[in-house]
């Protein structure tokens, strides 16, 4: 089993943690640490989009994820990730690519499965 340790304060870096959650395969494990408060402004965070048997733990350190009103915060497409002690705040429901959603689907893929756990610290 392979395990990841990754702090985030910045737009940037919280896509480079997605980005190597989504690379990891079977029996891994990340955890994404929260060190400042992050707004997204104009860019979109990357989906999660988890291989089987990986599972991401977000730790928010009691910061807020602040969607501006026109960002979707996290979105988590396939895997398992557990999200503690973040506040997501202002955040707007879009589809998989930024889109409206639509296609009956309310903006999700029917196909993939997900599972998200938010628990409070």
């Amino acid at each position: 089993m392979t395990t990841f340790t990754q702090s985030v304060s910045t737009v940037a870096q919280l896509n480079a943690a997605i980005d190597t959650a989504n690379s990891l395969t079977d029996g891994s494990n990340d955890t994404v640490t929260f060190t400042g408060n992050i707004a997204l402004a104009a860019t979109q965070l990357e989906a999660l989009n988890l291989a089987v048997g990986v599972t991401v733990d977000i730790n928010g350190g009691g910061y807020t994820l602040d969607g501006g009103g026109t960002q979707r915060g996290l979105f988590v497409y396939a895997g398992r990730v557990d999200v503690s002690d973040l506040t997501i705040t202002d955040t707007k429901a879009l589809g998989g690519k930024g889109n409206a959603g639509g296609g009956g689907h309310g903006g999700r893929a029917p196909s993939r499965s997900a599972t998200t756990r938010a628990r409070r610290s």
